[in-house]
């Protein structure tokens, strides 16, 4: 059973390094004292992720 943290300290930081017409690359930095998943990111019609991150804490930017 995973554990569920009580508060969650920090901060989650997503900003947008480059795009073009094909894609775009995106920044995300975890400063939170538990891990960070995104299952899906959508944009309209444009924007879509073709798989599951995980990002741990305090980790580096992916």
């Amino acid at each position: 059973m995973p554990r569920i943290p009580t508060s969650m300290n920090g901060t989650l930081g997503m900003s947008v390094q480059s795009y073009n017409r094909q894609t775009m690359t995106l920044l995300i930095t975890n400063n939170l004292n538990c891990t960070v998943i995104i299952n899906n990111m959508t944009g309209g019609n444009y924007i879509t992720m073709n798989r599951q991150y995980i990002i741990p804490p305090r980790a580096q930017p992916l």
